[in-house]
């Protein structure tokens, strides 16, 4: 994501006369020589960083409740908009709950964080029942954002 900040300097005052512009009119003509403006374009980036734990027990056995911790925090520079990660159990869990910040979604597996502010760190657990068989690999990702990561 860019953005363009525009920065316009005009002169104001002077003691002898500007015979092809009048200073301090700021009239938005960029013709006069006595205002003009420049454009910088700056690259809005941010640095989100993802933790996913177990907590408790992580050698468990069908019927066991598990529960998954998963930490983002955003390392800056710039504040992150529009955050979604992906944390969809695998056949191998059953869901039980969620609790932490923004909304978890079990049926995508979509927790939307929303947005991030520098140094910022959100946390979502989710509990599970640990089913007989099934994929038991649990993964969890940055999926959306706004700003380039």
């Amino acid at each position: 994501m860019r953005m363009a900040i525009t920065s316009t300097s005009q002169v104001t005052s002077a003691n002898e006369d500007d015979i092809d512009s009048t200073p301090d009119n700021d009239n938005g003509d960029q013709s006069e020589d006595d205002e003009d403006n420049a454009e910088v374009e700056i690259d809005v980036v941010i640095d989100l960083e993802l933790e996913k734990s177990i907590i408790g027990n992580s050698f468990l056995n069908a019927g066991d409740q598990t529960t998954f911790q998963i930490d983002l925090v955003n390392q800056g520079p710039s504040d992150a908009t529009g955050v979604v990660v992906t944390d969809q159990l695998p056949s191998g869990y059953t869901y039980s709950s969620d609790s932490g910040n923004g909304a978890y979604d079990a049926a995508t597996g979509n927790w939307d964080v929303g947005n991030l502010a520098v140094g910022e760190l959100v946390s979502l657990t989710i509990s599970a029942t640990v089913n007989l068989t099934g994929d038991y690999t649990n993964l969890a990702e940055v999926t959306a954002a706004n700003e380039d990561d």
